[in-house]
């Protein structure tokens, strides 16, 4: 397994370690409930320097990144970011990321820590076509989020500058990109840059009292948010569309990119990502969705439950046709009762 640059610091706090997508990553430190609660009431910090920090620039940089990603590249503006899709042919999710806006001719890519590889692959094969144009994966670095409605508060006394009063604006790109992005539904900043500074910062922020959190917390803070996983929730057996997501793919831009075609034509349009609730079990990924009479319609890709709620709550893959019938959740030959709701969840 790979070792992330903070983790020294890490065992300073004997967290629970484990792997995920191939590095050591701390799966919770004290408690992952106490963790998740933190982040919705105050602050918590999240080490993520395993995801892919991609930079690419030069005169073709717009026109080669709009060539692979499904969102519009030409309508993003210097000094902010937006969410897109890497696709392959048949409309399936590889990954999804987040592209910054550095520069008129420079972006930064976030790519997930299991598709960063592959991603960064297809980014090189592409890159032939284009004269004009530099790629380089840093991975020397490292990756930290601090979310929470108390960040705004000490936003200034981490970094040096005020939270902005929206989402995907960059706050600085140099020696670190920091942006007012999150994977929680919560206010705060995502902040990626060198070793050195990275491990001064999450000093920094333990000692301001920003509790340190754990991958168990992050997964249950983003799915109460009503957030997919990729390789989960979102996989190559998937659309983007289907997942209602379809704000971050532009199938009108004059640009094509990867399986822009099969969305055209409908690919994966037989199902729907949906969030859900439920009285009964925690739902598992992989537990089935049944109609009225007994029929499998659907697969739980996610579920938990929230700290302090009675309801479990998961987002399934549903067939079209079985969303407006009587559901149910089969757990172990039970059947509990299961109401189709989006998922959300906004700072107060």
């Amino acid at each position: 397994m790979t070792q992330l640059p903070l983790l020294s610091e890490h065992e300073k706090l004997s967290p629970r370690m484990g792997e995920f997508a191939g590095w050591n990553m701390p799966l919770f430190y004290a408690n992952a409930a106490a963790e998740h609660s933190a982040t919705r009431e105050n602050s918590g910090i999240f080490d993520i320097s395993h995801m892919g920090q991609i930079h690419v620039g030069g005169v073709d940089a717009e026109a080669f990144l709009n060539s692979l990603f499904t969102n519009d590249v030409s309508k993003l503006k210097v000094g902010r970011s937006h969410y897109s899709f890497l696709l392959n042919n048949d409309g399936g999710v590889i990954d999804d990321l987040i592209l910054y806006r550095t520069g008129s001719e420079q972006f930064f890519i976030v790519f997930n820590g299991a598709r960063a590889e592959e991603a960064y692959g297809i980014l090189e094969a592409a890159q032939s076509s284009f004269s004009d144009l530099s790629l380089r994966w840093e991975k020397e670095v490292i990756g930290l989020s601090i979310q929470g409605p108390k960040v705004e508060s000490i936003a200034k006394d981490l970094v040096g500058y005020e939270l902005p009063e929206k989402r995907n604006i960059i706050m600085t790109s140099v020696p670190a990109v920091i942006a007012s992005t999150g994977y929680t539904g919560e206010r705060g900043f995502e902040w990626f840059g060198p070793i050195k500074e990275g491990i001064k910062l999450w000093q920094k922020a333990i000692k301001l009292g920003v509790t340190p959190c754990g991958l168990v917390a992050r997964d249950g803070l983003r799915l109460e948010a009503g957030l997919p996983l990729n390789g989960q929730d979102l996989t190559r057996e998937t659309s983007p569309i289907s997942a209602g997501l379809g704000f971050a793919v532009k199938l009108k831009k004059i640009a094509n990119f990867h399986g822009k075609t099969a969305l055209e034509s409908g690919a994966f349009s037989d199902k729907k990502l949906v969030g859900f609730y439920s009285s009964g079990p925690i739902p598992r990924t992989g537990y089935r969705v049944a109609n009225y009479a007994g029929e499998e319609v659907g697969t739980v890709t996610s579920g938990g439950r929230p700290p302090a709620s009675k309801n479990t709550i998961g987002l399934a893959w549903v067939r079209v046709e079985s969303l407006n019938e009587e559901l149910s959740l089969v757990v172990r030959d039970k059947s509990f009762p299961l109401t189709i709701q989006k998922l959300s969840y906004s700072p107060a």
